[in-house]
């Protein structure tokens, strides 16, 4: 059985590679060449690497079904790609929910009560931010050298070149389209399954995905550039 998933493994990777790539100006090394032209193929199958290196904040809709409610959610976010600061907004069914912080406070809404995000929390929220792969696009159309892409036990590893921390990896098909994203996040793995793309706006994402342990299932309706961090609040 171990030699059978070798042998898929290795077909994959092999496949991936012999695979060409029209869009890429970086001068990467020999050692990770290959790691970023698999990285330019993930790139250009979720909408392109200039959609991604041009977006500077990113607005998503979703259609939620939380683990712990009986009904689905309407979920929006802002996220901003090149430092961090998030806002979320999810409503539903007799719930209501928002988030927002950045680098130096926060503050969230639950069960109709206000209250500041402290900033231990807010750190750790600094480090999910680093991990999220809105972000990693973001950094790898940019070829951001913080950050540096490995291929791996048959993944897309990305890695922190500040303290070679892994801050997630991608699971790809044959052709680079996207399968799976997890990272390590308060020691426990969180990963994401993610159904065929369909054309967003100006990117190209996963209609669905899901989280492995069932706690977010999500239908992707709309991703767009926007110029802050909730100014529009469409619904």
């Amino acid at each position: 059985m171990r030699l059978i998933k070798s042998i898929a493994t290795k077909f994959v990777l092999i496949s991936v590679f012999c695979s060409t790539y029209q869009f890429s100006t970086a001068q990467p090394s020999n050692q990770n060449s290959e790691a970023w032209k698999v990285a330019d193929q993930l790139l250009e199958s979720l909408g392109g690497r200039e959609v991604w290196a041009s977006t500077k904040i990113l607005y998503v809709k979703e259609k939620a079904f939380p683990e712990s409610l009986f009904h689905p959610v309407t979920a929006e976010f802002w996220r901003d790609l090149e430092k961090p600061a998030y806002r979320s907004v999810i409503d539903g069914y007799n719930f209501h929910e928002e988030k927002k912080w950045n680098e130096k406070e926060g503050w969230e809404i639950k069960n109709g009560i206000k209250q500041s995000i402290s900033e231990e929390d807010i750190s750790q929220e600094i480090i999910d931010w680093s991990q999220q792969p809105f972000v990693i696009y973001h950094k790898l159309a940019l070829r951001d050298n913080s950050i540096k892409p490995v291929l791996k036990e048959g993944s897309l590893q990305i890695y922190d070149t500040n303290d070679d921390r892994l801050l997630c990896w991608f699971r790809l098909d044959t052709h680079g389209r996207l399968l799976m994203w997890g990272n390590v996040f308060h020691d426990d793995i969180l990963e994401h399954v993610y159904g065929p793309t369909k054309e967003i706006g100006n990117f190209r994402m996963p209609a669905w995905g899901t989280a492995t342990n069932g706690s977010w299932r999500f239908e992707n309706l709309e991703l767009k550039a926007v110029s802050d961090m909730g100014a529009e609040l469409p619904h």
